[in-house]
């Protein structure tokens, strides 16, 4: 659904992403041009995008080995 609605907004100077989720719409934003604030009412999925954004290797790193219910 990103690329109808990116058709339809055209150029964006600030976008806001009110509900993160997947963050499928801006995830697939065809230019970053300006701004673009991310939110959620779960304030650990918001900081889980941060993270991948300024430390993609420290994230790889930590989740290369994921904890499951298992261990």
């Amino acid at each position: 659904m990103a690329s109808p609605a990116w058709s339809r907004f055209g150029q964006v100077h600030n976008y806001i992403e009110p509900f993160c989720g997947s963050a499928a719409v801006l995830l697939g934003r065809p230019e970053v041009e300006g701004a673009e604030t991310i939110n959620d009412a779960h304030a650990w999925l918001t900081n889980a995008y941060r993270a991948i954004q300024y430390a993609p290797e420290a994230v790889a790193w930590w989740d290369d080995w994921p904890v499951s219910e298992l261990d």
